[in-house]
């Protein structure tokens, strides 16, 4: 899986742990690979703009928060490509 193949599975949820129960505490933001990873939306500013928002990642006890969301999603792809997933 190429990390433009990862990014091709994204989706924007209102509600993560709808559409995945393992998301406890999930809110808004992107899901992966058929929603088994996702970035949640860790604060909104006033701005519409994705690029004004701050992002938070979780990969089990490691925890990351970032404008760039370019960035989280770079550790993502390579903790899911590591962990052996594959594009669904």
């Amino acid at each position: 899986m190429t990390f433009e193949q990862f990014l091709a599975t994204r989706a924007w949820h209102e509600n993560i742990e709808a559409v995945n129960p393992n998301a406890t505490d999930a809110r808004e933001g992107y899901g992966y690979l058929n929603n088994e990873v996702w970035i949640e939306v860790q604060n909104w500013s006033d701005s519409p703009s994705p690029a004004k928002r701050t992002w938070y990642l979780r990969i089990a006890n490691c925890e990351w928060e970032s404008t760039d969301i370019t960035e989280l999603e770079h550790r993502l792809y390579n903790w899911a490509v590591a962990e052996g997933y594959e594009i669904p």
